[in-house]
């Protein structure tokens, strides 16, 4: 509308003017009125196509953020499906594998005390036979061999007892905070073996004092490895044990070094912490030791480096844990 009142306008000057000689002017202005009018509508309609094209776009970009919103949250629902999904098959698993232990546990239990009356019975009656003087000399060889076999079966119960007594004490989960040098002190209190062999003990908890733990399990690892390092000593020289503890990147570790009989890595390295296995034939032992101390630090989410040779000593290092410690 304004642009066609402006146009008006020249035209009546036109007009008014025309016989002073000024129409040649006035329809150059006219002109070139026109001509800037004509530009600044094509500018504002090209302004006008690209304002709804940039619109366009935003609408188009718009929705495919809503689109890829909505994958997303597809994404992630069917993640947490699927991670509540493993959650209850885990938890089945283990229900099935808690209730399976327990069965394990209660017939061991039941057959090492079914077995352990008859067989004291029968070392009992072969002490009766032994001191009895119609024997001959054969048949005491044959009972004999049978007393030892009825030794080694009370020996296989008491270890069986005490496996299931160690799986029971596994199940305590409980921790506190426990200076290196009382655990210590209670295992040398608890084991008079230990005890007697103190002065050839070197101790060194100054690399880590303390540590949050199940009292149970560290004193079952201090005590184990303490016990083995005296039992498997070389003959003709005392035992010699360095037992410390210290921080590697944050990691606490115990580590208890022997100077004993060492053992064939080659040869056992793979059944070192299986239940009941024995390396040394000339020594007596349960074979659950070993075991044991493997079963506790995994728990707690650690691991156990082991470095022996025969004749050589052995070195446990023991990561007691997967948590850093301050």
């Amino acid at each position: 509308m304004k642009t066609e009142k402006g146009i008006s306008e020249l035209d009546k000057l036109l007009d008014k003017y025309a016989d002073q000689g000024l129409v040649g002017e006035l329809n150059k202005i006219k002109e070139a009125f026109i001509s800037k009018i004509t530009s600044l509508q094509n500018d504002v309609e090209a302004l006008s196509n690209r304002n709804k094209i940039l619109s366009d776009v935003a609408d188009g970009l718009e929705e495919d953020k809503i689109t890829e919103r909505k994958k997303n949250k597809n994404y992630f629902e069917k993640l947490i499906i699927q991670y509540q999904k493993q959650v209850e098959d885990l938890n089945k698993e283990r229900t099935i594998m808690l209730k399976k232990n327990r069965e394990i546990e209660s017939f061991a239990y039941i057959a090492s005390h079914d077995l352990k009356g008859p067989a004291i019975n029968i070392g009992s009656m072969l002490n009766v036979l032994m001191e009895d003087g119609h024997i001959k000399e054969g048949g005491k060889v044959a009972l004999g061999l049978l007393e030892n076999s009825v030794v080694e079966l009370n020996e296989t119960i008491l270890n069986i007892n005490k496996a299931i007594r160690v799986q029971k004490e596994m199940n305590d989960t409980s921790k506190d905070s426990l200076k290196f040098a009382d655990v210590f002190i209670s295992v040398l209190a608890s084991d008079e073996s230990i005890r007697n062999n103190e002065s050839n003990i070197k101790v060194d908890f100054s690399g880590l004092e303390s540590i949050l733990y199940s009292q149970v399990h560290l004193k079952s690892i201090v005590h184990n490895l303490l016990s083995n390092g005296i039992k498997y000593q070389k003959e003709g020289g005392g035992p010699r044990i360095e037992i410390k503890t210290y921080k590697e990147n944050g990691i606490p570790v115990l580590e208890v070094k022997d100077n004993g009989i060492g053992i064939d890595m080659k040869v056992h390295g793979r059944k070192l912490f299986d239940l009941f296995s024995r390396f040394h034939s000339k020594y007596t032992g349960s074979g659950i030791g070993l075991h044991i101390i493997n079963s506790v630090i995994q728990l707690q989410g650690g691991r156990i480096e082991v470095d022996s040779e025969v004749d050589n000593g052995t070195t446990f290092t023991c990561y007691l844990s997967d948590v850093v410690v301050e």
